[in-house]
């Protein structure tokens, strides 16, 4: 299997992990999942984010009850603005991940470590120009960075269609 097909298989069978061993997580583990956190795209290439890994159990318990009771209104909300469900199937699906997602909620100070992704306070992200601040169009708040155009990189070897042929790589020539 090519290199672009194992990204693609592992994109295609991630799964949302909302129960989980207390098996401990190595620090080489978490510097790991932070390395690749930091090369996350963004828009304009800034990643305006910061990591907080929290392993103490005061701070995962503090963390964990503010996300409890965000997760209680964002479950409320939900289950209110359903739409109907196209199949018994599709509702059973659902109710499986919101019963997982509350499992989460009540279990998260469990977690060996928790990974908070934090933005600067005050950092305005919205471009401006001699009009004023770029109106993008995106309903509720979404970023520009969340949008993101499907096409295939012109240079890069690594994008290419499945099962095409790779042409041989080019020799640096030292200076």
């Amino acid at each position: 299997m090519t290199e672009t097909n194992d990204v693609i298989e592992a994109i295609r069978t991630a799964r949302a992990i909302r129960r989980f061993s207390a098996e401990p997580v190595t620090d080489e583990e978490l510097w790991t999942i932070l390395e690749a956190a930091q090369s996350a795209p963004s828009g304009g290439n800034i990643q305006p984010w910061q990591f907080l890994v929290l392993t103490e159990p005061e701070a995962k318990a503090a963390v964990a009850a503010v996300y409890e009771r965000a997760y209680d209104r964002y479950e409320r909300a939900l289950l209110a603005s359903l739409p109907p469900f196209r199949s018994p199937d599709d509702e059973a699906s659902f109710l499986r991940s919101v019963r997982a997602s509350r499992y989460l909620a009540e279990h998260l100070t469990e977690a060996p470590a928790i990974v908070c992704v934090l933005r600067p306070a005050g950092l305005d992200l919205t471009l401006h120009d001699d009009e004023g601040p770029l109106d993008i169009g995106l309903p509720g708040g979404a970023e520009p960075a969340r949008r993101r155009p499907l096409a295939r990189h012109r240079r890069h070897p690594h994008y290419r269609r499945p099962g095409a042929a790779r042409r041989p790589a080019r020799r640096r020539r030292d200076p």
